[in-house]
């Protein structure tokens, strides 16, 4: 008995010990080689200084490399399943930066656009456009845009350094056929719930937010578990195209059965008197009808700032009044207000009251931020702007950041809408060739904005916003 005791001991102990080390095989080893060797090296998204072959988990890494008198390099590291080892040199200030690692060779890009002044966007990777800037082989999905130009994309293929010349269409000209064909027009669909499948079927690409489309039809098919699938014809005629649509609960459906189910049952011989009421019950829309699953009434209360904002039911007959009894379901909203952007929105009410706060926006409002991003020492800041843009409850933003004295700055751009507690974001980020979605969540208050990206909470206060879009 003794010797089972011990026996199980060892083994308790062995499973005790063996936990921690299958643990500890889930990070990897991270080591820079610096040139100038004495360049100073940071990790900008954890909080642990830096140090050769240091343990990280699976994930992103904002690196920086930067020494005075020379130009400093920042960019995302990827840590999957095995250590990396990266070698950055960094240049003299005043000549080209060549920055190389074991990944893959980058050569340039440069784009000679009509008229010199239109701004060049690639839109599927984080960094701002500059000629000459260094990119990987791949594609590369340009838009160029001018306020007295038609707005022009283009797909770049860079295999070795490229050089391309293009000419924007004055919007005063009239478009040839062959040239309305090789214009492409940027599509977003902000699907609810989060999470949707998006699937373009007759073509071979997949899906991303804001990817170009030439004109033409585009068969969609959207999906969520939970959810009827929705497949739909769309058309992209000269113009980018931005959608919204809202997936519908299976339960509701289910609902719709029994109640047709019950139609049925109720069919049967009965008396005159009864057979009239089921006759007029069998005519009447399903919502009308009440079942077990429909019959009980739950309060609407919506707040709204302004306050005076119309509020709207525009799927239901009655007039919207504060507290009103609605039976569970799907009721589009509509809340407007003359100077604000009109807000419309699917609130779903199923077994409980309803209370919504919804905040009108103006047309575009901007935020920003300036916090400490080092140590005493060097002094560096790090500077936070969003810049938001509403057409209806379609938001767009442009969120940047921009590390002071360095001047290095990182831009996002993302979609999405403005629902009633948020505005919920979606964008799209490559690493390598993969495309990854990128989601923020933004509360607006009074004086500021409340942001969550990338995994961090931000706070920023209001400001005027600039007159350019940029």
């Amino acid at each position: 008995m003794r010797v089972l005791s011990s026996y199980l001991l060892a083994i308790g102990l062995g499973l005790f010990i063996f936990q921690p080390l299958a643990q500890a095989a889930q990070t990897y080893r991270l080591s820079v080689k610096a040139i100038p060797s004495n360049a100073k090296i940071t990790i900008w998204n954890i909080k642990t200084p830096f140090k050769q072959n240091m343990r990280l988990a699976p994930g992103r890494y904002d690196l920086q490399v930067h020494k005075a008198g020379y130009k400093a390099y920042r960019g995302w590291v990827t840590i999957k399943n095995k250590s990396r080892h990266i070698k950055i040199k960094l240049l003299p200030k005043g000549k080209q930066i060549q920055q190389k690692n074991n990944a893959a060779n980058t050569y340039p890009l440069h784009v000679n656009v009509t008229p010199a002044d239109a701004k060049v966007q690639v839109m599927n990777i984080m960094p701002k456009f500059r000629q000459g800037m260094d990119l990987k082989p791949g594609s590369y999905d340009l838009k160029i845009s001018h306020p007295k130009y038609k707005t022009l994309y283009k797909t770049v293929r860079v295999k070795s350094s490229t050089k391309i010349g293009l000419t924007l269409e004055s919007i005063d000209a009239s478009a040839t056929e062959n040239s309305i064909e090789k214009l492409k027009f940027a599509l977003f669909i902000s699907a609810l719930p989060p999470g949707t499948e998006i699937i373009i079927w007759n073509i071979k690409q997949p899906f991303y937010q804001g990817m170009p489309l030439e004109s033409g039809r585009y068969d969609i098919q959207i999906t969520s578990p939970g959810y009827k699938m929705r497949r739909r014809w769309i058309e992209i005629l000269d113009h980018d195209l931005y959608l919204g649509i809202n997936l519908e609960p299976i339960a509701k459906r289910e609902a719709e059965a029994l109640v047709l189910a019950q139609r049925k049952k109720q069919a049967e011989p009965a008396t005159n008197t009864a057979k009239q009421a089921l006759k007029a019950n069998a005519e009447a829309p399903i919502s009308h009808i009440a079942t077990p699953a429909l019959a009980s009434h739950y309060r609407l209360t919506i707040q709204t700032q302004p306050q005076d904002a119309h509020i709207a039911l525009l799927n239901h007959e009655e007039k919207f009044d504060q507290g009103m009894l609605l039976e569970p379901g799907a009721y589009h909203l509509s809340v407007s207000q003359k100077g604000y952007p009109t807000r419309l929105q699917w609130v779903e009410i199923k077994d409980k009251p309803i209370d919504l706060n919804i905040t009108l926006s103006q047309k575009q409002q901007c935020f920003y931020s300036k916090t400490a991003a080092g140590s005493a020492e060097n002094r560096t800041q790090m500077t936070r702007l969003l810049h938001l843009q509403f057409y209806g409850n379609i938001v767009e933003a442009l969120y940047s950041t921009r590390m002071l004295p360095d001047g290095n700055a990182t831009r996002f751009r993302l979609f999405g809408k403005q629902q009633a507690d948020a505005i919920h974001l979606i964008g799209t980020i490559y690493y390598g060739k993969e495309p990854a979605e990128l989601h923020s969540r933004i509360h607006l208050e009074h004086d500021r904005a409340i942001m969550a990206f990338d995994g961090q909470q931000y706070i920023l206060k209001t400001m005027k916003c600039p007159n350019s879009n940029s």
